[in-house]
């Protein structure tokens, strides 16, 4: 006769092993369903199907048992979740500890090259101890969502679009040295004394940080590549634009100064996710209005005034509480940080690990795909379009790629590169390919700092470079352009 504990062993697997069965099952069929509609990385894949399977499996099995047991198999569900976030909360701890050294450090070093290892905050405060003031490159159009707070001069909300203007400002490092740059009279990475003669301006870039000039070193940027050959190039790029706050600052910036050629560079990876955030601001919703503007260049003293002001103050309350490695946790805000935010508070690790490889992704647009306003991204660049035909220039729809492209991953833009193109030529622009220029190349990914998740190497600077000089000359617009 079967022990008691023999029959309690055959009544566990005979109930669980099917759940569990089904559930393979389900989390195969969901990853697929949801692959044929969103763009999803493996780890989304993982959650969203595991998350649809479990679901589903607990309701099926759960239908024909009685309450009791369904309490009973919904406690230990919830139990072994928590125990699986405590496990991989741990395990992160530890692996954290041992491998506290960023992967472009790994690379550097494999190399024999230095690479600096101090904090953003640690930089600026060696500085500031030799009496060098140094600054963020926050882009005052983030400034509530970072902050809280929003920008005002004389009264009123104003929507800068430049950084601190005649500073010093810290980017960041991906090579092995941070890289920084002495801004402009209107806080944009160019040389001082662009714009103070009132003149025509050849060549203007819009874009965001891989037009910015972020982590490349000066003088190797492709911004700075073009502007070797026409020294009247002018970059309105800053990291986190869209497509809306690139329209306005070529209306902004641009009106009246005759220029010839100007070079809108979309970047795959988060454009459209960007114009999403974008729309919810009335004042960048404002520039849909062809005749908008904030007037910001006469307000320029003004708002540098309040955007220096604003930076030093934060990057200040920041510094103290990195230096002091001050976590915020007294027990008011314990309490709100568990309140508002349990999984950050209780499981930090696996909470910074999920939302930079899914939830992030996901609240941007991924899961949302339909939902990119196509329709206002077309209006956005035709209005791009209209404001350069009416300064008699030419503006270019430069296509730039995500690093994922080319390591087997997957992003929402990637997905959309047909339609966007699509836009572009519908608008009669002239589109430079980058995406199709690197996959020519052996190992695009080497295009990239260290062939990781970076910005673009020296190599992929001066592609892009030469395939807008090139375009140019095609153009003949401003004359041949020498060979390199």
């Amino acid at each position: 006769m079967p022990s008691l504990e023999n029959n309690l062993k055959n009544r566990f697997w005979s109930e669980n092993f099917p759940i569990c069965i089904f559930s393979a099952i389900a989390f195969l069929w969901s990853a697929n369903f949801l692959d044929r509609f969103v763009a999803f990385r493996s780890v989304q894949h993982l959650i969203a199907g595991t998350v649809c399977g479990g679901v589903g499996a607990f309701l099926v099995f759960s239908l024909r048992k009685s309450r009791q047991q369904v309490k009973k198999h919904l406690v230990n569900t919830l139990g072994a979740f928590v125990l699986a976030l405590a496990l991989s909360e741990y395990s992160l701890q530890k692996l954290g500890s041992r491998h506290a050294a960023p992967p472009q450090a790994v690379q550097a070093q494999s190399q024999g090259i230095r690479f600096d290892g101090r904090s953003p905050f640690e930089v600026i405060a060696d500085y500031r101890s030799k009496g060098e003031d140094y600054y963020e490159p926050i882009q005052p159009a983030s400034f509530h969502r970072l902050f809280g707070r929003d920008l005002i001069v004389d009264g009123k909300k104003v929507v800068a679009l430049g950084g601190v203007a005649n500073a010093n400002i810290l980017l960041c490092n991906e090579s092995g040295a941070y890289v920084s740059y002495r801004s402009d009279e209107y806080g944009f990475n160019n040389p001082r004394g662009l714009w103070g003669d009132g003149g025509a301006i050849d060549i203007a870039v819009i874009g965001d940080s891989f037009a910015h000039g972020y982590c490349v070193e000066p003088g190797r940027h492709f911004v700075d590549l073009v502007r070797s050959r026409f020294s009247r190039t002018v970059n309105l790029g800053f990291a986190n634009n869209g497509p809306l706050t690139e329209l306005a600052g070529m209306r902004e910036y641009l009106a009246g100064r005759k220029v010839r050629y100007a070079f809108f560079a979309y970047y795959e990876g988060n454009d459209l996710t960007n114009l999403n955030e974008e729309k919810g601001d009335a004042i960048l919703m404002s520039y849909q209005n062809e005749n908008f503007s904030q007037n910001l260049a006469s307000l320029q003293e003004k708002i540098n005034e309040a955007v220096r002001e604003l930076i030093a103050t934060e990057t200040e309350k920041a510094m103290k509480k990195s230096m002091a490695h001050d976590p915020g946790t007294d027990a008011s805000s314990a309490w709100s940080q568990l309140w508002n935010h349990p999984l950050h508070f209780l499981f930090p690790k696996m909470y910074e690990k999920i939302t930079q490889t899914a939830i992030v992704p996901l609240s941007a647009g991924v899961g949302n795909q339909i939902f990119l306003d196509m329709g206002l991204f077309k209006r956005t660049l035709g209005l791009a379009k209209s404001f350069m035909d009416k300064e008699n220039g030419k503006l270019t729809f430069v296509y730039l790629p995500t690093y994922e492209r080319y390591n087997n991953e997957i992003v929402v833009g990637m997905k959309m590169k047909d339609e966007v193109l699509k836009t572009a030529r519908s608008l009669d622009l002239d589109v430079i390919d980058i995406e199709a220029l690197f996959g020519k190349s052996k190992n695009p990914r080497f295009l990239y700092q260290y062939g990781m998740k970076n910005h673009y190497s020296e190599e992929g600077q001066r592609m892009i470079a030469d395939a807008i000089l090139g375009h140019i000359g095609k153009e003949g617009k401003l004359g041949a352009v020498a060979a390199p």
